[in-house]
């Protein structure tokens, strides 16, 4: 059975939000193949709405491996509100926990789950996670950790 795998870029606070604006200073040969290794280990991409749309106005015209890549990979989106998908989407919009189990039943590598802050877990199980914690505090964006942490 395949498996959900969840990537994220999150600050040492929890936030997740933005990371295209914060993480840049941060980034290295090392963090880039990490990234690159964990996006060639998988062979579908299952993304929330929201970072469906956020994702889907900026990567296509991203060239080179790892663009190509994310280009090419077959895209779900479980969705109550999008009524059309593009750039090699299928919305999944009933049952989506059984969609999401077909999903994994099906052969291929890991399906690579990306969601934003307010994108809801479409499994209600939980997913292995793939945290790239970064070395910063931002406190001014949305965070995942409660802040009674």
């Amino acid at each position: 059975m395949r498996k959900l795998v969840a990537s994220m870029l999150m600050a040492l606070d929890g936030v997740v939000e933005n990371p295209q604006m914060w993480t840049v200073q941060f980034r290295s040969e090392e963090s880039q193949h990490y990234k690159f290794d964990e996006l060639f280990a998988s062979d579908a991409l299952l993304l929330g709405r929201r970072t469906y749309q956020d994702f889907a106005a900026g990567w296509p015209g991203v060239t080179g491996a790892y663009g190509e890549r994310i280009n090419r990979m077959p895209k779900y989106v479980p969705t109550t509100t999008l009524q059309e998908a593009e750039w090699n989407a299928t919305l999944i919009k009933d049952h989506v926990g059984e969609g999401v189990t077909r999903l994994k039943q099906e052969p291929g590598q890991d399906i690579w789950f990306s969601f934003a802050a307010g994108d809801s877990n479409p499994n209600s199980t939980p997913i292995p996670a793939n945290f790239s914690l970064w070395g910063t505090v931002l406190g001014a964006w949305t965070s995942i950790v409660p802040s009674e942490i």
